[in-house]
C-alpha cells in the first residue's frame, strides 16, 4: 500500500528543515528515487552512504558503531543525535571514531 502512495506533487511544498539519507546500494528503493525527493524539496539536505541496506542506520553501518558500544550501552552517530534534538533524550560524547566503509571519522555519542 506504501508503495502507492504519490507524493510528487507536494514536494515543492514542503517548508520545512529536511534531510533524506539513502544507501547507495539500497535493495529497495533505487538511489534516484532520495536524489529525485531532494532536488525537489526547497533547501532538501541530501547525504548518501555507503551500503545496501533500505534502513541507513541499521545493518552494515548500524553494525559498526554498536561493535564499539560497551556493555549495556547505546551508541549512535552525530546524525542520529541530531534527527531526535527535542526528543529529550540526553547523549554522552564518546569522541571521534573510524568507522570502515565511511569516509573520515564519525563523532559517536552514548544514549544516557
Amino acid at each position: 500500500m506504501i508503495a502507492d502512495i504519490d507524493v510528487r506533487h507536494v514536494l515543492p511544498a514542503i517548508r520545512v528543515p529536511t534531510l533524506i539519507i539513502h544507501n547507495a546500494g539500497d535493495r529497495n528503493v533505487p538511489v534516484e528515487h532520495g536524489r529525485y525527493m531532494a532536488e525537489r524539496i526547497p533547501g532538501a539536505k541530501y547525504v548518501e552512504l555507503p551500503g545496501i541496506d533500505h534502513i541507513p542506520f541499521v545493518g552494515n553501518i548500524g553494525a559498526r558503531i554498536a561493535a564499539l558500544a560497551k556493555g549495556g550501552e547505546v551508541l549512535v552517530s552525530n546524525t542520529v543525535k541530531d534527527l531526535v534534538a527535542g526528543s529529550g533524550l540526553t547523549f554522552e560524547d564518546r569522541g571521534y571514531h573510524t568507522l570502515k566503509g565511511l569516509p573520515g571519522e564519525s563523532r559517536l555519542f552514548a544514549v544516557k
